[in-house]
């Protein structure tokens, strides 16, 4: 197994699951036990060897796709002076 993904938010490491499983990659949460953890413990998404590859460029190219601005209309052209 190897990791793909690190957070310390549980939500962000399942998301990440459903992400992968999306694309018919398997995966497991490690760390994700809350009575054994605390805030700052790191939760950690892994793959299957041969899939790592895959994975990465699945959740880089999400991640990317979250940073995208948010479309905006074209600027206005000025008003000419009378």
């Amino acid at each position: 197994m190897k990791p793909v993904f690190t957070t310390t938010h549980l939500g962000d490491a399942e998301m990440a699951r459903v992400i992968l499983r999306n694309y018919g990659i398997d995966s497991v949460v490690e760390g994700e036990n809350p009575g054994l953890s605390g805030p700052a413990t790191p939760i950690v998404v892994s793959v299957d060897d041969g899939a790592a590859e895959k994975a990465l460029a699945i959740l880089e190219e999400d991640r990317k796709r979250k940073r995208r601005p948010a479309r905006r209309s074209p600027p206005r052209k000025p008003r000419r002076s009378q």
